[in-house]
Formats: C-alpha cells, sequence, structure tokens
C-alpha cells in the first residue's frame, strides 16, 4: 500500500510520531503539575521527611564547590566541578539544639 507513494508514507510516518512525541509531553507535563494520574495526591513530603535537599554550597574556586547534601538525618559532602564529581563523604550529625539536662 505504501510502496508506490514513499514520500507520502515518510511523511505519515514522521507525523505519527511528533503527534505521539507531543502526546507524551502533554502527559507527563499534567502528571507532574498535580500527580492525580498516578494516585500520588496524596503521597506529598514534609520537610521532616527523607527528601533530598542541598543544605550549604561553598565555593572553594572559580569553578569548584563542595555541596552538603542532607537525606534525613544524614548529611554527605561532594565536591563538584573539576574533571568529575567527588563524594567526600558522610558528615557526622550536628549537634542537638537542645541543651542537657
Amino acid at each position: 500500500m505504501f510502496s508506490a507513494y514513499p514520500v507520502l508514507s515518510a511523511l505519515l510516518a514522521l507525523g505519527i510520531t511528533l503527534a505521539l512525541i507531543w502526546l507524551a509531553a502533554k502527559a507527563l507535563t499534567m502528571i507532574s503539575r498535580n500527580g492525580t494520574m498516578l494516585g500520588l495526591a496524596g503521597q506529598k513530603t514534609s520537610s521532616s521527611s527523607t527528601a533530598l535537599t542541598i543544605e550549604s554550597v561553598t565555593a572553594i574556586a572559580p569553578r569548584r564547590k563542595v555541596i552538603v547534601l542532607r537525606y534525613g538525618e544524614h548529611r554527605l559532602a561532594v565536591l563538584t566541578g573539576g574533571p568529575q564529581d567527588v563524594s567526600l563523604g558522610w558528615l557526622p550529625p550536628p549537634p542537638s539544639s537542645s541543651p542537657l539536662p
């Protein structure tokens, strides 16, 4: 069927491919905005959960930085900006702010 018109079949295949890409992008946008398509609306994370956050960033050279990441109660120091990123290791937990009795 398509062998008689190779240009038309190529344009049809291109159109179908672009339409599928557009539909996938729209679906991902809807999912990322509200999360209701996957039933994720009630699963909001709080600040005390184990979400990964950036605690601090310190520049040590024009292109190099030390970034301290927090995951729950754990903290990790990472050196970035060189030929490759380097994990400097896990940091001890910060001292408790409540005074001891």
